[in-house]
């Protein structure tokens, strides 16, 4: 019995903590104070999980060998689902997503998936890429983007 319980549970403990590709997420709020505090830039991930192209965004584009410790060195990672998640930023004020949807003129915020957004938290010129970003492409961008 003991033995049934552990096989059942092994996948569980395989998948839990770390994103199997490398990169450690943070929630919308935690990523914003983890980045203050840190005094990093975001990166910001809008995905859905029924999206493929998302999905290999996750898979071939962020672990790049060149790409992966860029995010991971000198920016706070942000997974966002516009779909599920609860936390929303706006005009520098993060809230609930009943409370933004409420003030959202419609048509106004269209969000497409995949879409990257690199953004420092006290400076109002971010940088939005949506689609499928090459690595190179996203490399380029990541550099850059820091010496702004």
């Amino acid at each position: 019995m003991k033995r049934l319980l552990l096989i059942m549970l092994f996948p569980f403990l395989l998948c839990s903590g770390k994103d199997p590709h490398g990169i450690t997420w943070y929630s919308l709020k935690d990523g914003l104070e983890l980045a203050a505090r840190e005094n990093k830039p975001v990166f910001l991930f809008l995905n859905v999980a029924w999206c493929d192209k998302c999905q290999r965004m996750g898979k071939k584009i962020f672990t790049d060998a060149e790409v992966l410790p860029l995010i991971m060195e000198k920016y706070v990672p942000v997974s966002l689902n516009p779909e599920t998640d609860t936390a929303y930023f706006k005009n520098d004020e993060l809230m609930d997503r009943k409370v933004f949807l409420t003030q959202v003129e419609p048509g106004k915020y269209a969000v497409m998936v995949p879409t990257t957004v690199l953004n420092k938290v006290k400076e109002s010129a971010p940088l939005v890429m949506q689609g499928l970003i090459d690595p190179g492409q996203l490399k380029e961008n990541l550099l850059k983007f820091l010496v702004q």
